[in-house]
């Protein structure tokens, strides 16, 4: 014998508790988007305006995790790859040529992650390598390689110059162990600053003077601020690569701080006394770079409101925006 069916429009017991349930539980979802705050979302087609490109036709430069602009030869690029790559520095041209490869010595590339110059009180324009990376928090310090900026360069195809570091500054944190990408060097006092990468936004900003001649003792960083940094959704990619730095960049003129992630660039005015720290106190300008695979290395260029950026992986290239209202 079958079931006794119910009654028509009988409901029940489970559909008369949802048809009383739902209707509060829809009303509190929509109170709950109205109030949640929500990150930014940058916009496809938002980018920050590019320049120039420039393709870099040398395939040794696979992973260029360090960038600056040449202060002896107007025009010239410098770059390095990242980690365990030979120790290298390679000069770009504005064709994307290498017109130059200095060869460091007894600077071994456990992690380079970034690239500072400045011009010292004789007048004489140097390269300062960062080895400061550091993914499994093991080393116990890291180092800093001064070499001189060649006011000369062989012609193309002159293989490379053997350069020995004229400065060796190894330094650890005073707070433990951490990874970072990111450096630059305040051309008018020689104060350098590191700033650590975290995945989840957490980093810090260190500093140590490079105008002081290294005396072969451990230096230890002077831990100056926190900074967190907030997720960005952006089409392309994931949130968390807007926190996560790996790259830095003082203007020529000492006026402005920039900061690069997988995902945006963050930009900063500096005060006479070039106050990083106190800077970071402030909201920055955001930039957004063309979609990029592995933005790895920024610097500012010289005489005008613009900066360039670098990737990593191949085809790599170099790209300038424009800082321009």
């Amino acid at each position: 014998m079958s079931a006794a069916k119910p009654a028509t429009g009988a409901l029940r017991p489970m559909a008369r508790l949802e048809r009383w349930l739902l209707p509060p539980l829809l009303l509190a979802l929509v109170l709950l988007a109205a109030v949640e705050p929500r990150p930014e979302v940058i916009e496809e087609g938002a980018e920050t305006r590019v320049q120039q490109r420039i393709l870099l036709q040398d395939t040794q430069i696979n992973e260029s995790s360090g960038l600056v602009c040449s202060l002896s030869h107007p025009g010239l690029f410098w770059t390095h790859n990242d980690s365990f790559g030979a120790p290298r520095l390679f000069a770009i041209d504005q064709r994307g040529q290498t017109r130059a490869v200095l060869h460091l010595r007894d600077a071994p590339n456990l992690d380079w992650e970034d690239l500072a110059t400045w011009r010292r009180s004789d007048g004489s324009a140097v390269l300062v390598v960062a080895d400061i990376g550091d993914n499994l928090h093991v080393r116990s310090g890291v180092d800093f390689y001064e070499v001189p900026e060649p006011s000369n360069l062989p012609p193309p195809q002159g293989g490379e110059i053997l350069v020995k570091p004229t400065a060796h500054w190894r330094v650890k944190y005073p707070d433990g162990r951490h990874n970072a990408e990111a450096f630059a060097i305040d051309p008018r006092s020689g104060r350098a600053w590191v700033v650590t990468k975290d995945s989840a936004g957490h980093s810090a900003l260190y500093s140590f003077s490079v105008a002081q001649p290294p005396d072969g003792k451990v230096i230890t960083l002077q831990r100056m601020a926190a900074l967190e940094l907030p997720p960005r959704p952006r089409v392309g990619k994931a949130p968390h690569h807007a926190q996560m730095v790996t790259g830095a960049s003082i203007a020529a003129d000492g006026r402005w701080f920039a900061l690069a992630t997988y995902s945006v660039l963050l930009e900063w005015p500096l005060d006479a006394d070039g106050d990083v720290a106190a800077a970071l106190k402030g909201e920055p300008k955001l930039l957004t770079p063309p979609l990029l695979k592995q933005l790895e290395a920024i610097a500012h260029a010289p005489g005008q409101r613009a900066i360039w950026c670098s990737s990593e992986q191949l085809p790599a290239a170099f790209y300038q925006l424009s800082l321009e209202p």
